[in-house]
């Protein structure tokens, strides 16, 4: 059993808020407050974009599609690909909440795998 993370590096873009934090100005920030950030809309609205990367360096980005739906993509290097899954606000939610110490402790249970170069 991983041992609970206090929070993670991130990056997002948060259309409706008017703020935005590149993968070249990333901050830290606690689990709970990635959390109500994402209770409070960040996840709700199109184009708006979630990104966290663990101590490792894994990156796992949740993409607010232009209908509406969420894509998650949890980013394999040493794979070059990314397993890719559509899911709901709250199940993003739910799976940040496991509060996994690496993201590749994370389960993608339904997601696919694409290769970067097909």
């Amino acid at each position: 059993m991983s041992d609970r993370v206090e929070g993670y590096i991130c990056f997002y873009t948060d259309h409706i808020a008017d703020e935005f934090v590149s993968i070249d100005d990333v901050r830290f920030m606690a689990l709970d407050k990635i959390l109500s950030t994402i209770q409070s809309g960040l996840l709700g609205y199109p184009r708006n974009l979630l990104g966290i990367i663990d101590e490792k360096g894994n990156t796992l980005q949740f993409f607010v599609q232009p209908d509406g739906t969420i894509e998650m993509n949890l980013s394999v290097p040493e794979e070059f690909g990314s397993y890719v899954r559509q899911m709901e606000q709250l199940e993003c939610y739910t799976l940040l909440k496991r509060g996994c110490r690496y993201i590749e402790e994370i389960p993608v249970d339904e997601a696919e795998f694409t290769g970067w170069f097909e």
